[in-house]
């Protein structure tokens, strides 16, 4: 599927007269860099993975001076048969790669920026088989930095942003998955894991787990626990191992003797002075969800409970929008959880329009437009997107016509 609206949104005719403001293009660019308007401002206070091209390891040099920064304290990626990670404690930057290889190299690549380190370096493992820049694997990043996920299929191609909600993995360790047992809380969990090994549930759960495939095939189950015990019995290959609270899966959280908390990802533009029209507007978005959850914003203009914003419901029912919450809600009826959506909902004072994949979602004559302040990706304010991808965002200053509606969403 190709992600990447910007051609068919041209049509021959230009988006600037249209009133285009706005255009950021995540799965094209790769980059939270906006082509016209500002760029957005991103957050997260923990590491985090996605799925990915790995780097090319027969250009070290390039990799640690591109991966390695004063804002990343960590950086790590898996194909599913090597590994490597580099990461500073609170004394040193350690380099870990396949257990029984030479480091050496590595050291030789670190170069003068990292010299007056080198003497707080340590290493295990090393010489590490380069690997090809077409290999995709999991790719973990630090702090503050955004996921541009892919799909695990050929050709690869890049879904967008990934924003998600605050996940803790309760198992541990995760790489390597042994029987063990977790206290957990009553409600719904899933559990992951790449391989063909099978996993049984027994205490706070009754269920089998049997591995679909070898890493990147990804075997999810979501169940029902009571608060207790939860021991999980592992046979078989059974590696990145996840169990999290909630109704699917969400990108690995990698463990190693405790249980570790991925934090929510938050993206926004705080100054909206210089694409927003006043009152009247069309907000254009590509996004697919990774599971069924609950009311979910996609991006928007807010400031409290104030909103213009995308949102979905995606329990599998309908998709909304809303543009001065409560006031209107316009329902789109029904949309599979996962499906690739593009959106567009036009608003001026009293007059509402909304489109999915070509079709119209219905109109509106109630339209109340508020006072806003923010623009907010992967939230309308009050509703964080749950373990999504947002391929592409446009804002136009003008509110489009409804029959252009259903032309730029095709």
């Amino acid at each position: 599927m190709n992600y990447s609206l910007g051609n068919m949104l041209c049509r021959g005719d230009s988006l600037d007269s249209d009133g285009l403001s706005l255009n950021l293009q995540f799965a094209t660019d790769k980059t939270l860099t906006a082509r016209k308007g500002p760029t957005p401002v991103f957050t997260r206070a923990s590491a985090a993975t996605y799925y990915g091209p790995l780097v090319d390891y027969g250009s070290l040099t390039a990799f640690i001076s591109n991966s390695i920064s004063s804002d990343r304290s960590e950086w790590s990626q898996d194909d599913g048969t090597q590994f490597i990670r580099i990461y500073y404690t609170s004394t040193r930057w350690v380099i870990e790669v396949t257990v029984g290889e030479d480091v050496t190299e590595y050291f030789a690549a670190l170069g003068t920026e990292f010299r007056p380190e080198q003497a707080n370096w340590s290493a295990s493992g090393a010489p590490f088989t380069p690997t090809t820049s077409s290999t995709f694997g999991l790719v973990r990043v630090g702090t503050n930095e955004p996921r541009f996920d892919h799909n695990t299929t050929a050709p690869n191609a890049c879904r967008g942003l990934l924003i998600e909600e605050s996940r803790t993995n309760l198992v541990f360790p995760s790489a390597s998955f042994s029987t063990q047992t977790r206290t957990v809380t009553a409600g719904s969990h899933t559990f992951s894991f790449y391989g063909t090994g099978t996993v049984v549930l027994s205490g706070a759960a009754i269920a089998t787990i049997t591995g679909t495939g070898a890493f990147p095939t990804r075997t999810t189950l979501t169940f029902t626990t009571t608060a207790g015990s939860l021991t999980l019995t592992r046979t078989g290959s059974v590696t990145q191992a996840q169990l999290e609270l909630g109704g699917f899966a969400t990108s690995y959280i990698p463990t190693t003797s405790a249980s570790v908390v991925r934090s929510l990802d938050v993206c926004s533009i705080s100054s909206i002075a210089s694409f927003y029209g006043s009152g009247a507007g069309t907000i254009f978005t590509g996004t697919q969800f990774n599971g069924a959850s609950q009311l979910n914003g996609v991006c928007g203009f807010f400031a409290g409970t104030n909103q213009v914003a995308i949102s979905r419901l995606v329990n599998n029912t309908r998709a909304v929008t809303f543009g001065n919450a409560p006031n209107l809600t316009i329902n789109s009826g029904t949309l599979a959880s996962t499906l690739f959506v593009k959106s567009a909902f036009a608003f001026n004072t009293n007059d509402g329009s909304f489109a999915n994949n070509g079709v119209s979602a219905g109109t509106s004559t109630s339209v109340g437009i508020p006072s806003v302040t923010t623009f907010g990706i992967g939230t309308n304010g009050s509703q964080t997107m749950q373990s999504g991808t947002i391929s592409e965002i446009k804002v136009f200053k003008k509110r489009l016509a409804n029959a252009k509606l259903l032309t730029i969403t095709v």
